[in-house]
């Protein structure tokens, strides 16, 4: 069973249902990324991400912190970059050090 399938299954559905079901992809990807499988929890992020009403710093910065992981810091500075424009200065301060590292 996915982890959706076990989270709907065991979960309060109340809870499930009053959050759309949408939180259990966000308890999802933190889950993969924790385990470290970071490109199951980018999916998962980017999902979540698609959900929400409005943009999200941490959801952001958690994709950029994947991103980087699997050393793919092109995609990572393009997420932090979105956070960072949402004024996250922890995100700054990491697009910062990956600017200067290709240097």
């Amino acid at each position: 069973l996915s982890y959706v399938t076990m989270a709907k299954k065991y979960l309060n559905t109340e809870i499930i249902e009053k959050n759309d079901g949408n939180q259990v992809y966000h308890l999802e990807a933190n889950n993969y990324m924790y385990l470290g499988k970071f490109d199951e929890a980018i999916n998962s992020f980017i999902y979540y991400s698609k959900t929400l009403k409005k943009e999200d710093v941490d959801i952001y910065n958690n994709i950029a912190i994947c991103y980087h992981q699997i050393k793919d810091d092109e995609k990572a500075k393009e997420y932090f970059r979105k956070a960072a424009k949402l004024g996250d200065e922890m995100a700054k301060k990491e697009l910062k050090k990956l600017e200067q590292s290709k240097n």
